[in-house]
């Protein structure tokens, strides 16, 4: 593996690690508002992002309030 194969790997990881991260928000935005459906497809965003990680072996931290805090910063 080359040194380009790692970077395009970690690249790769930190993308779904945000998609994750920007999922968790998008699900807990929509449940402090929900209406009809909006929080089922929050929720099978979430499960698709996770699925995506697991299914390229990237290891994804648990939801917690710091990483809640972190996310909605980079939200912006």
């Amino acid at each position: 593996m080359s040194a380009e194969d790692d970077g395009t790997t970690e690249d790769l990881a930190e993308a779904l690690r945000a998609r994750v991260r920007q999922a968790r928000a998008d699900l807990a935005d929509a449940a402090a508002h929900p209406e009809g459906t909006i929080v089922q497809i929050a929720m099978d965003e979430l499960e698709d992002a996770l699925a995506a990680a697991r299914a390229h072996g990237v290891d994804v931290p648990p939801a917690t309030a710091a990483h809640d805090d972190a996310a909605d910063g980079e939200r912006g």
